[in-house]
């Protein structure tokens, strides 16, 4: 995950070679992420890239990535959080299967961003 700098340089670029109406989709790690507040399998996450030498980098609010999109002609066209994601892409699993429920990860978002 790019550190905010290489994120915004990024979407710099993005919008001098993307044209109008173009959508980019990602997911992002939440403003939770390096703090007491990130679920366990976030904290095992982190562990385990450092250890693969692909540090996370970064962790964005919501307000902030907005901005971010923002000041480089990008709107946010769609976000999800973590109880999002479950609900719409494993809520019919897991309303057949109770006992081995599957929930998305912790801590990271998805967006679609689209160019204005």
């Amino acid at each position: 995950y790019l550190p905010q700098e290489d994120f915004e340089l990024l979407l710099s670029k993005l919008n001098m070679l993307l044209p109008k109406g173009s959508a980019v989709a990602f997911d992002y790690p939440d403003e939770n992420t390096f703090t007491e507040k990130a679920g366990i399998r976030t904290k095992k996450q982190l562990a385990l890239a450092a250890q693969a030498n692909e540090k996370i980098l970064a962790g964005y609010s919501y307000s902030l990535l907005e901005s971010i999109l923002s000041k480089n002609n990008f709107i946010i066209s769609r976000h999800l959080t973590p109880d999002n994601i479950t609900i719409e892409y494993f809520g019919e699993y897991n309303n057949a299967n109770p006992a081995n429920k599957i929930t998305a990860f912790d801590n990271v978002n998805y967006c679609i961003a689209v160019k204005i």
